[in-house]
C-alpha cells in the first residue's frame, strides 16, 4: 500500500501540515458531506478528488480490508482471531492524507471507537501488550458483539491510566500529523451502569444491552465501574480540548442525525434544534459500508435533497457519499425559512435557486438559478 508522506508531494505541490481545520460552512453551494468506508487497499485517484470536494468527510473503521477479513474470521466454526497488524488506522490515514493533500481546505474526521477494541487496529496490539483491555469479575476478558454482528470484541480499560493514555496518545498522534481535524468517537455515551435486578455493577453495548445481554454486558466490580467512568470522562475531556471549539467531535461540537421522515418540518426543526446546542449538524442519507473503491457517483436522491434544502441552515451538512455536477451550482443563503402553502412547501435563495416539495406526492425538486454571482 502506497503511503503518503507526513510532507508529501501531491501534483507537484508540496504540502504542509497545518493547524485543525474547521468545515466550511458557507452557503454558496450546498454543503456536501461523506460517511463510510471501502472494501479495498487502496481507492482510486478518481475517488480521492470526489472526497477533496466535500466540505468534511469520516472515514470509518471500514476502510480498507480488514474489517471485512475479521468479520469473515471471527465468524467461522471455530472462529480465527483477528490481528492488529492488518492496521486498518493505516489505511483510514492513508485515505485522509491524499484527500487532504488534494484540497488542504478539507476537514477530515477518524473515527476511533471508545468502547470498542477492534482487533484489526494496530492499536489493539499496543493495549494488548499492556494488559489494559478491560476484565470482569471472573477475570476475563469482556468481549462483546458489536452493532455490525461482529463478534467477541474486547472494550478498551479507561480505569486504568495506561489504557487512557494510550488512546489519547493515539489521537494526539493522529493530530501531530497535521491531517486529522477531528473524530468521531463512536460509543461516547457508554458508561458502566448498576443492575438494580442483579444488583451488580455492568458495561453494556447500547448502555442497558436490553435484549442480548448475553452477547453485549459483562459484569465488572463496583471499584472498576466507579474508575472507569471517571476514567473515561477524563479521556473525553482531554479529546475534546484536542480539537477544540471549531474540530469535528461527534457529538460534542458535531450533531449526526438521519433522513427518515418525508416530512419537511422534521427535519426543519432537527437541524435547528441541533444547531442550537451543536456548532455542525451532520445529516447522514445512509451509512457507506462495503463501498466501492472506484465511485464517485452521489447517493443523495433528488428528494433528499429538497428536503435538506428546506432546512439547511450554516453549519449543516448533507452526507452524499459521492458527488454529483448540480453540487457545484450556485446557492447562497436562504431569503427566508420554508413557507407552506397549502400542499406546498417552498424556499429561495440569495442565487435565485429555489426547491418546492409536494406534501400530496411526496416529491420535490431543485429549480437552479443560472447566475454564477450573486
Amino acid at each position: 500500500m502506497a503511503l503518503v508522506n507526513f510532507l508529501g508531494v501531491a501534483c507537484g505541490l508540496l504540502y504542509v501540515v497545518s493547524a485543525i481545520v474547521p468545515p466550511d460552512t458557507s452557503l454558496d453551494t450546498i454543503p456536501i458531506s461523506y460517511f463510510g468506508g471501502v472494501n479495498c487497499k487502496e481507492r482510486s485517484q478518481e475517488n480521492i478528488e470526489m472526497l477533496a470536494k466535500m466540505r468534511l468527510i469520516v472515514i470509518e473503521k471500514w476502510e480498507g480490508p480488514c474489517w471485512y477479513e475479521c468479520y469473515a474470521n471471527l465468524t467461522k466454526t471455530p472462529p480465527i482471531p483477528c490481528q492488529p497488524s492488518c492496521g486498518a488506522d493505516n489505511y483510514q490515514m492513508n485515505t485522509i492524507k491524499r484527500a487532504k493533500m488534494a484540497n488542504p481546505k478539507l476537514a477530515a474526521v477518524f473515527y476511533l471507537n471508545t468502547l470498542y477494541d477492534f482487533p484489526f487496529l494496530s492499536l489493539h496490539g499496543k493495549f494488548q501488550e499492556a494488559k489494559a483491555d478491560l476484565m470482569d469479575i471472573k477475570g476475563n476478558l469482556v468481549a462483546f458483539k458489536n452493532d455490525n454482528g461482529m463478534p467477541n470484541i474486547n472494550v478498551f480499560d479507561f480505569s486504568q491510566q495506561v489504557g487512557r493514555d494510550l488512546w489519547t496518545g493515539f489521537v494526539k498522534n493522529l493530530t501531530d500529523t497535521g491531517y486529522v481535524d477531528g473524530l468521531f468517537d463512536d460509543k461516547h455515551q457508554i458508561f458502566s451502569i448498576f443492575n438494580d435486578t442483579g444488583n451488580f455493577w455492568q458495561i453494556c453495548e447500547w448502555g442497558t444491552g436490553k435484549g442480548t445481554w448475553n452477547v453485549s454486558c459483562g459484569i465488572i466490580s463496583q471499584e472498576t465501574a466507579s474508575n472507569y467512568n471517571t476514567g473515561k470522562q477524563k479521556v473525553l475531556d482531554i479529546l475534546h480540548e484536542t480539537f477544540g471549539p471549531t474540530g469535528v467531535v461527534f457529538f460534542n461540537t458535531t450533531y449526526m442525525g438521519h433522513m427518515k421522515s418525508n416530512n419537511p418540518s422534521s427535519l426543519v426543526n432537527e437541524i435547528q434544534k441541533a444547531l442550537k446546542n451543536y456548532t455542525y449538524a451532520h445529516i447522514q442519507t445512509r451509512d457507506l459500508i462495503n463501498g466501492d473503491c472506484t465511485s464517485t457517483k452521489s447517493s443523495c436522491s433528488t428528494e433528499e435533497i429538497v428536503k435538506f434544502l428546506l432546512a439547511v441552515e450554516k453549519g449543516a451538512f448533507l452526507g452524499c457519499n459521492g458527488w454529483d455536477d448540480q453540487f457545484d451550482k450556485p446557492l447562497g443563503d436562504p431569503l427566508g425559512p420554508a413557507v407552506k402553502n397549502k400542499d406546498m412547501w417552498e424556499r429561495h435563495f440569495k442565487s435565485g435557486t429555489y426547491v418546492t416539495w409536494d406534501t400530496t406526492k411526496n416529491t420535490g425538486k431543485v429549480v437552479w438559478s443560472n447566475s454564477t454571482l450573486f
